[in-house]
């Protein structure tokens, strides 16, 4: 009895298997290229999510109204296109600046230049939080020393 309901299992399996329409899978080869784009532009979406997840940024982002788990978001929804277009953006700023420390006292000066390089403005400041001391730096330039009346900025 047993060897007949195994028969019939299998040969029910078998014209299972058959009766299915099976599709064969597909594999395509991408170029060194392509794969590095993806990577990078990976990369690049993580920088971003990162810088937008620090404090000073998010406190920034605050006080203009923007909600940084929306612009978290936002980033996370762009192409790969608009994140190294973003990406790229945010790396060639006009602005720099140079920092030492001596006794534990940072001293933190910096420049931000308008984008057609006909006016700058400049300042120096000393502290021993960096975070803090780059935040108030990059404020003070911007509204009251003229930065956000530069061309580009």
């Amino acid at each position: 009895m047993e060897s007949a309901a195994f028969r019939m299992l299998c040969r029910f399996l078998i014209a299972s298997m058959f009766a299915m329409s099976l599709q064969p899978a597909m594999a395509g080869v991408i170029g060194t290229e392509q794969a590095m784009a993806a990577n990078s532009a990976q990369a690049e979406r993580a920088s971003l999510i990162t810088t937008l997840s620090r404090s000073d940024v998010a406190s920034q982002l605050q006080a203009q109204g923007v909600d940084p788990g929306a612009a978290k978001a936002r980033v996370a929804s762009m192409t790969d296109q608009e994140v190294t277009t973003l990406a790229g953006q945010i790396d060639s700023l006009p602005a720099g600046a140079h920092a030492t420390v001596a006794e534990g006292v940072i001293t933190l000066n910096a420049v931000m230049v308008a984008i057609d390089g006909t006016r700058s403005v400049r300042s120096s400041r000393e502290g021993v939080d960096a975070g803090a001391l780059g935040t108030e730096m990059a404020l003070f330039l911007r509204d009251h020393e003229g930065g956000a009346s530069l061309p580009g900025w």
